[in-house]
């Protein structure tokens, strides 16, 4: 009887070190280097980098909410360095453009806020055709 609790006591020691040296699986985890975009009224865009801060595989997609924002990559498997492409033809003019791109994946959703300035008109005198000695008010609005 005490041979059989011995052996008892063995194989339960013997689970607990097995088990204890193997480690635990880890789930992926997104990580994202950038909380905000902000891009400037000559930019044509940015750079998400993207991360698996866990472990396993970590799969995800980009998506805005926006039409004038697209990427050079909509999905994927891992680590990646994504562009977010602005096209400035679909941007209110003579206003701050807003968007959100959401990074949805294995390991979490992030929300990254955008924030375009679109650039001022410029007018060239050269090409109004105002007679000499007039004075003319030019007044632009912006919806």
């Amino acid at each position: 009887m005490k041979s059989l609790r011995r052996v008892a006591g063995v194989i339960v020691l013997a689970v607990l070190v097995i088990t204890a040296g193997c480690p635990e699986k880890q789930e992926p985890e997104l990580a994202v280097d950038q909380a905000s975009l902000s891009i400037d009224p000559e930019g044509d865009g940015g750079t998400i980098t993207i991360r698996n801060g866990g472990g396993g595989d970590l799969e995800w997609s980009i998506d805005a909410d926006v039409d004038w924002i697209t990427f050079t990559q909509n999905e994927g498997t891992g680590d990646a360095v994504v562009n977010a492409v602005i096209n400035r033809d679909d941007l209110r003019a003579l206003s701050t453009n807003n968007a959100t791109i959401t990074i949805t994946s294995s390991g979490g959703t992030v929300q990254i806020p955008v924030v375009v300035a679109s650039p001022v008109a410029g007018l060239d005198p050269a090409y109004m055709p105002f007679a000499k000695g007039n004075i003319w008010r030019l007044t632009m609005r912006s919806n």
